[in-house]
């Protein structure tokens, strides 16, 4: 019992903790690769759109103030029931492209249908909701003169839906910038194992259809890329915002979604690149432990409650429990302290969104089990 509790910890340990910083030093200890690129080929930017009404009128504005030259707009509305293809489909003498057709097969069908029609060398893959900086395309191209890279990922910030917002919106902020660091410190070591599907570009020619069945078409693109022995990289100025979700059930469901999603997506581990061991050990360091934190969290409360009870002597047994009980204490403190200002409360709406993102994914690993995961969504609201 003593092996489960700490041993569940040093796993959540190493993968919160130590990976990260020793990526983080290992990266700053690498001298940049970064130099300018006079590289510009022909990109085609495609827009997942499914019911996006209230939000396609303001990404097709941002995307027209992309300081970008040559660069080709499409609209994938498949399955639309709202006004998101008549709202498209008035920009076609801007030069956007409205797609639709009336089935919803999911998003992954929609984009292999829009890359199927791109023209450009390079296809960016975005949502509705995610507004792009102006230099975002400039800064995803630069990366691709690097002949072996083969996808480039820029960043995902999410912002507080009103500035009084302190509390979930902004855990949600600090969660990503984050997981935007040890991406950006795997990217200078040569390669991140994730990207971000609000705002990827891959090279058409390097470019997989996705599977029909997939949920997380951004991680499935890096895993495509990397097994042809490419890399992916990430660009720390593509930056693309979005708001953050309007309720906490609605972030739970869609982080529940993308657990099945990453579930699911263990059917195709044969991609992974055996042969690349920087690859493997990201991969599994970065990805493949985030799915089983649930139940080392799990397996470490249990554990650390038996212990304490059968062994009420001994000091660092009792250590352990107490600290269990704290950080789920503070949870319960953050749940309550969604809108306060403080340090001790925003280090509980952290414990609390650590504790619900863990909870997502051990019920996406229900839906994986039972089945019900799938391509076709509820979309939550804008």
């Amino acid at each position: 019992m003593e092996a489960v509790a700490f041993g569940s910890i040093c796993l959540m340990l190493y993968h919160y903790a130590v990976y990260p910083l020793i990526v983080f030093i290992a990266a700053r200890l690498r001298k940049s690769r970064n130099t300018p690129s006079s590289y510009f080929p022909r990109v085609s930017l495609v827009i997942a759109a499914f019911n996006e009404e209230k939000v396609i009128r303001e990404k097709l504005s941002n995307s027209f103030e992309l300081d970008y030259p040559n660069l080709e707009i499409l609209v994938a509305a498949d399955g639309s029931s709202d006004r998101t293809l008549d709202i498209a489909a008035s920009y076609a003498d801007r030069g956007v492209k409205a797609m639709f057709e009336p089935q919803r097969r999911g998003k992954a069908a929609a984009l292999n249908r829009a890359a199927a029609q791109a023209t450009g060398d390079i296809i960016v893959f975005s949502d509705a909701n995610a507004m792009y900086e102006p230099q975002a395309i400039r800064a995803l191209v630069e990366g691709f003169s690097d002949r072996n890279v083969g996808a480039v990922s820029g960043v995902k910030i999410v912002r507080a839906r009103n500035q009084g917002d302190t509390g979930f919106g902004r855990s949600e902020g600090f969660y990503w910038k984050y997981e935007n660091a040890i991406r950006q410190a795997e990217s200078r070591l040569g390669t991140t194992v994730a990207a971000v599907g609000e705002i990827v570009a891959v090279r058409k020619d390097v470019f997989r259809p996705f599977p029909a069945s997939i949920i997380n078409d951004d991680a499935y693109l890096a895993l495509a890329v990397l097994a042809q022995g490419l890399d992916v990289r990430f660009a720390p100025t593509a930056v693309a915002e979005e708001l953050a979700s309007i309720s906490e059930g609605d972030e739970y469901v869609r982080r529940r979604r993308i657990a099945a999603g990453r579930w699911l997506q263990l059917r195709y581990m044969s991609l992974l690149p055996l042969h690349r061991p920087f690859v493997m050990a990201a991969f599994f360091s970065h990805k493949l432990l985030r799915l089983m934190m649930p139940f080392a969290l799990l397996s470490s409360t249990l554990a650390s409650v038996v212990l304490s009870l059968s062994h009420p002597e001994r000091a660092e047994y009792i250590l352990l429990v107490t600290a269990h009980g704290l950080l789920f204490g503070s949870a319960l403190f953050g749940m309550y302290q969604q809108n306060r200002q403080g340090v001790l409360q925003r280090l509980s709406r952290i414990c609390y969104f650590l504790i619900r993102m863990n909870v997502g994914v051990a019920f996406g690993f229900l839906d994986w089990m039972r089945g019900t995961a799938s391509p076709v969504w509820k979309k939550a609201a804008r």
